[in-house]
């Protein structure tokens, strides 16, 4: 009985210092930081850091909250966080930070995995950051807020990168942790969002415009948004989106579909030390215009939209899959990955010489497109 008193008054001993917020900052003592983007001073040798802040102090009712821009340097991203403190009264915050942009000539001549290894190394930031290349001279312009603009830029940046593969289907939403992992992984290759500012009316908007191609760490170059579309289709990560196609001689496409749904399956053969790759995708579409008039309730008609569409999404999944070969030899849809899983042993065979073997894979494509809606009622 005794021992057990002395057990419980013990546990209480060393509970008690442990309750209560031995850390507790306010929040009118913290910067908090909502986006952040990465330069590089190659003459000083130095990075520049940008972080967008949620301006809570200044925020009003009818307005909500703002967002102020503050800039450091330092010959790490640690270094030029603690400089940061420099001009502000509080500290920086980076459990909400929401976004990385990076430098596209950063990443191009100095890669981008020790970035993302510190990120992650430091337990404030979180491991859940979408990560995209800025298109601009700099990473800290897609973070610019325009004047007339009343939200927080790195906001409006979530939504865009999040919701892109649902509404038009031509990027990924690709976190911090993926990066590493993917890059440390059999495929060495890997598509991040690219953003560029562009004029809409009187305004300067943020914009996706495709992917960009990372090989080991490095940029190796862009995929266009039409690109990037069937980068998706490979990858099994269209959600959305609308695809065009024209079945007469006009120079225009006069025919939209809609994508309700993808489905695509990858696999692989080896025979007679040759490896193929086969695509398969299946398409569910809506029409929802037809600028040639044509009698889509025909189901011949019909059938041949169909066709036309498959052999279309064919020809270029196989454009895009040379692309990657022949041009950047950067292995983004996993073919490696797939022998990996399956055959160890086949694969410790062909790794030592996989950059030279992955041009070659023949690769075969086969879609399915079927049209579930004309948008037309009898």
């Amino acid at each position: 009985m005794v021992k057990r008193l002395l057990a419980c008054l013990l546990g209480v001993a060393i509970a008690l210092p442990l309750t209560g917020c031995w850390n507790y900052e306010g929040l009118d003592q913290l910067d908090i930081v909502v986006g952040i983007g990465v330069d590089y001073d190659k003459e000083n040798r130095l990075f520049n850091v940008s972080y967008d802040i949620a301006d809570l102090a200044g925020a009003e009712k009818k307005d909500g909250i703002s967002s102020k821009m503050i800039h450091a340097q330092g010959k790490t991203l640690a270094d030029a966080a603690a400089n940061a403190k420099r001009n502000e009264a509080n500290r920086l915050f980076f459990g909400t930070a929401h976004v990385l942009v990076l430098n596209q000539q950063l990443v191009r001549e100095m890669g981008i995995l020790a970035i993302t290894e510190t990120l992650l190394r430091e337990g404030e930031y979180r491991e859940t950051m979408y990560v995209v290349i800025s298109q601009e001279k700099t990473a800290a312009e897609i973070l610019e807020r325009p004047e007339e603009m009343s939200s927080i830029m790195s906001v409006t940046l979530l939504d865009i990168i999040s919701e892109d593969k649902d509404v038009t289907g031509t990027s990924l939403d690709t976190q911090l942790y993926q990066v590493y992992n993917v890059l440390n992984s059999t495929r060495k290759s890997i598509l991040l969002p690219v953003l560029r500012r562009v004029k809409r009316g009187e305004n300067i908007v943020p914009d996706i415009n495709g992917m960009a191609v990372i090989r080991g760490e490095m940029l190796v170059g862009f995929l266009s948004p039409e690109q990037s579309r069937y980068a998706l289709f490979v990858e099994d990560k269209l959600d959305g989106g609308v695809i065009t196609l024209s079945l007469s001689d006009t120079p225009t496409n006069d025919l939209a579909m809609k994508i309700f749904s993808n489905k695509t399956k990858k696999s692989y053969t080896y025979e007679e030390n040759k490896i193929t790759v086969k695509i398969k995708t299946e398409t569910r579409v809506c029409i929802v215009e037809n600028q040639n008039s044509m009698d889509i309730m025909d189901k011949q008609i019909t059938k041949q939209i169909e066709e036309t569409a498959a052999r279309m999404i064919e020809a270029n999944i196989k454009s895009l899959v040379s692309t990657m070969q022949n041009e950047f030899n950067a292995d983004v849809f996993g073919f490696g990955e797939m022998i990996y899983r399956k055959d160890q042993k086949l694969w410790n065979q062909l790794s030592p010489s996989w950059d030279e073997i992955y041009p070659t894979v023949e690769v075969e494509v086969s879609a399915k497109v079927e049209v579930m809606n004309t948008a037309f009622t009898k």
